[in-house]
């Protein structure tokens, strides 16, 4: 039995094809995936987050003009960003409809439509985030959702050793808002679940973010591990690997 972690961009435009190609390597006999099922997609779709979302578009489209900058612009990122965003959640759930595999969410749906409903009516703070970005000269309006493919290097490079403590401290600190005790607590217990119907010989393969895999270099801040690796590898050791999507296509 072994088990293999994926890290992804959510925002990578080659989510779905390069996630596609992971897992014909792997091929897995149970695939778990950082998704928090059916009744977090009608949460999206329902209209209580079409009336927040349009609330918080009409207020950072006022933040581009008030910079000067076309609106249109934000209206255009946010097109392609959700025509690419996740698209290695429509990876696995596509490969394991088309080969008969049972596919894990690994997120609470309770726990995420919470954190998605929070970030939502947060509009202050959004618009200020974008308020920022756009005063950065260096940042192209029209790139609101930009990928930057050198994560993937960054994270092989972690792997490597080749990161500093301080980097990776850096990095995972970058992305403590996405880590809560009971967030991480209900993905290993899903995970664990699924590993115990494991046959010996079988593969278990889980899709979800980078962060998620960095080392716990917070650790001396935190009584307990903040991430999914952590707990995973002092369970299952040897038996378990972590691989950056883009070692799967270069």
């Amino acid at each position: 039995m072994s088990l293999h972690f994926i890290g992804v961009l959510h925002n990578d435009p080659e989510g779905y094809d390069r996630t596609r190609t992971a897992l014909k390597q792997l091929n897995p006999r149970i695939i778990g995936v950082e998704w928090a099922g059916e009744e977090h997609e009608k949460f999206l779709a329902s209209k209580e987050v079409q009336d927040l979302r349009a609330n918080m578009d009409q207020a950072i489209r006022v933040v581009f003009t008030e910079l000067g900058v076309d609106s249109e612009l934000y209206d255009q990122a946010n097109r392609i960003s959700n025509q690419t965003t996740y698209g290695e959640v429509r990876a696995v759930r596509d490969f394991c409809l088309e080969n008969g595999l049972v596919v894990v969410p690994t997120e609470s749906a309770k726990a995420r439509i919470k954190m998605d409903r929070n970030y939502f009516e947060n509009v202050s703070e959004a618009c200020a985030h974008y308020r920022e970005w756009l005063a950065d000269d260096r940042h192209n309006p029209v790139a609101v959702n930009a990928f930057d493919d050198n994560y993937y290097d960054d994270f092989e490079a972690h792997l490597k050793d080749q990161l500093s403590y301080k980097e990776v401290s850096e990095w995972l600190e970058q992305n403590i808002w996405a880590f809560s005790k009971a967030r991480v607590g209900y993905q290993v217990k899903a995970i664990n679940v699924a590993v115990a119907g494991l046959n010996q010989g079988e593969t278990f393969v889980h899709v979800g973010g980078l962060a998620h895999l960095i080392d716990d270099g917070l650790s001396s801040t935190h009584r307990t591990p903040l991430n999914l690796w952590q707990h995973i590898r002092e369970k299952h050791g040897k038996r378990a690997s972590r691989h950056s999507l883009g070692s799967f296509y270069k």
